[in-house]
């Protein structure tokens, strides 16, 4: 599927049931949390994604789901940029299929800082992110399903 999002070509796929990641102790230990993209609207080290994989190798993108209401001063910093300083906590689970897959999960720094990251989503559905480009302006793209 591709789509356009603010200027962006956003190109992902539907996430079946079985390609969920999934962490039945529902506390985030049998999950590997890996920020990626720390460049951002401003210069610090907060993730602006994390990929989160479980032990099968099902492996999902998610974002910050606030950080336009954050102020720089209360974005969590991943100084590392490897996530060492950082503490994951899955705050819900499953709500699409009634799985163990984290819906939701907060990234704090030892400052306390921290936000709330999200599945990347399509219509109010998880996607497997296959990545964004940047569209020139009046530039034709074929196949294109949505548009915003």
């Amino acid at each position: 599927m591709r789509i356009i999002e603010n200027g962006n070509l956003h190109t992902c796929e539907d996430l079946t049931p079985d390609q969920r990641p999934q962490d039945p102790s529902r506390t985030g230990r049998m999950l590997r949390f890996t920020p990626l993209e720390h460049d951002g609207d401003y210069p610090d080290t907060m993730p602006q994604a994390l990929r989160v994989a479980d032990r099968a190798g099902h492996a999902l993108t998610y974002v910050p789901s606030q950080v336009s209401s954050l102020t720089p001063e209360e974005r969590p910093q991943d100084d590392e940029l490897d996530g060492r300083d950082l503490a994951f906590t899955p705050l819900a689970w499953g709500t699409e299929h009634g799985d163990d897959m984290p819906e939701q999960i907060a990234v704090s720094d030892r400052g306390g800082r921290s936000c709330v990251y999200e599945p990347i989503r399509v219509n109010g559905r998880a996607v497997i992110s296959k990545g964004y480009r940047l569209l020139r302006p009046g530039e034709q793209v074929r196949g294109l399903i949505e548009s915003e």
